[in-house]
């Protein structure tokens, strides 16, 4: 099989040709959530104080317990994986993307509140990657967009529509997270391409540069003659 991709694969945006470029539109001026996550515009054009929240962070992993808190950032905005009791689950990059935002305060379990560096130092140990992911996570969810974590086989994350209703809409596109620079396999593209289309979703690369600027491409199969 062929790809529109030239060459095997060393990423610049070069040698994406000729792939549609950026597939994921940026959104309209009114869709764009306020990226300090501290106010945005409510009825009549006035001023709301978007509610903070705490987690704790407990073997690897920052939970916040609050049922009101866990229901308003997962029904509402889409984050965390909850559990049965409400426990809300929040993977790295939506830690790092909330505390950013100053939407989310962290704390060990001794009660010692934890800064981005160090939250960020604590999760690339088991996540080398983290960076690169939580850019391309903060980037999408500043696009408008419903992410969640991939499904296996490669895919980094399931992007949904604007305006998808949680549980009866499935995701528009899979995002697969590529550094500027770094070689890939045609088997690992094979594979997640063909995993793209016996889903139905359009495959999109998302290729990170040394300034870690953010291209979007879309990935298209053909078999060779």
């Amino acid at each position: 099989m062929k790809y529109s991709l030239a060459k095997e694969i060393n990423f610049t945006p070069q040698a994406m040709f000729p792939t549609e470029k950026d597939p994921l539109p940026p959104p309209a001026e009114s869709e764009e959530p306020d990226e300090t996550g501290e106010e945005v515009e409510g009825e009549e054009g006035e001023l709301q104080k978007l509610e903070n929240f705490t987690g704790v962070l407990r073997e690897g992993v920052v939970e916040i317990a609050d049922p009101s808190a866990s229901d308003s950032l997962h029904q509402q905005s889409y984050f965390g994986e909850q559990s049965n009791e409400g426990v809300l689950r929040l993977a790295p990059e939506e830690v790092l993307v909330l505390h950013e935002r100053k939407r989310l305060q962290v704390v060990d379990e001794n009660g010692e509140e934890q800064s981005f560096d160090a939250l960020l130092k604590y999760f690339s140990e088991n996540m080398p990657n983290l960076w690169i992911l939580y850019l391309v996570y903060r980037d999408l969810r500043t696009r408008g967009y419903i992410v969640r974590r991939g499904m296996g086989d490669g895919i980094d994350y399931r992007v949904y529509k604007r305006g998808a209703k949680k549980g009866t809409d499935e995701a528009k596109y899979l995002i697969f997270t590529v550094v500027e620079g770094k070689p890939l396999e045609l088997r690992v593209l094979d594979k997640i391409t063909k995993y793209s289309i016996s889903s139905r979703k359009k495959l999109v690369l998302a290729v990170v540069d040394r300034l870690g600027e953010i291209t979007y491409y879309s990935v298209d199969q053909y078999n060779l003659k």
